[in-house]
């Protein structure tokens, strides 16, 4: 018969020794642990640590892209953040943004980053908006993660002309979407149009 000191106690087979890994057996004597299955031993529990805290940080990781990728889609629309801006077009189109043409305006000195409408919707409407027209936008303000201003339109008013486009209808759902939502796509608790 083989024995084998375990924590100050003997271990009569390797059965015993598995047993006393996994927690599932006390054995007795006074022998210590041999170095190599003290480590083994911790190893096999840390093992279990760093998973667990491996799991729980990816979870948390991906709960924080998924909230920031959908905070950030330039779709939705919030009428609690709605403002009233008036300005002047710097870049007719600058970038895109989830598909949606932006353009650059100034106003009051501060740079803003206005989401209008794809660009086949633009062209349908004969929407020109050359450097410095002078527009008025109604939108939902919100800040990207470049600490930028944007303003996902509502409507804009070129101001020479007095033309109005708009682009979200009373429900917010954009104009040139096909699809018919049976719920709105405002997000309405409190309203009144500020200005910024």
């Amino acid at each position: 018969m083989v024995t084998m000191p375990v924590d100050g106690k003997t271990a009569d087979t390797v059965d015993d020794l598995n047993l006393y890994n996994s927690g599932h057996l006390s054995l007795s004597n006074e022998s210590p642990l041999p170095a190599h299955l003290s480590f083994r031993h911790s190893l096999q529990h840390s093992h279990g640590r760093t998973a667990l805290m491996m799991l729980l940080l990816t979870s948390i990781l991906l709960a924080t892209l998924s909230n920031s990728a959908s905070a950030s889609k330039g779709t939705f629309y919030d009428e609690n953040t709605e403002v009233v801006v008036h300005g002047v077009v710097k870049h007719p189109k600058s970038f895109t943004f989830r598909g949606l043409n932006c353009l650059e305006i100034e106003s009051r000195g501060r740079v803003l980053y206005i989401i209008t409408a794809p660009q086949w919707f633009i062209d349908r409407l004969n929407l020109k908006l050359p450097k410095g027209t002078e527009i008025q936008v109604v939108g939902s303000k919100f800040y990207g993660n470049d600490g930028a201003i944007y303003i996902v339109a509502r409507s804009l008013k070129t101001l020479p002309s007095g033309r109005s486009i708009p682009l979200r209808d009373s429900k917010c759902r954009p104009v040139w979407s096909k699809e018919k939502h049976k719920k709105s796509s405002c997000m309405k608790i409190f309203y009144s149009p500020n200005s910024i």
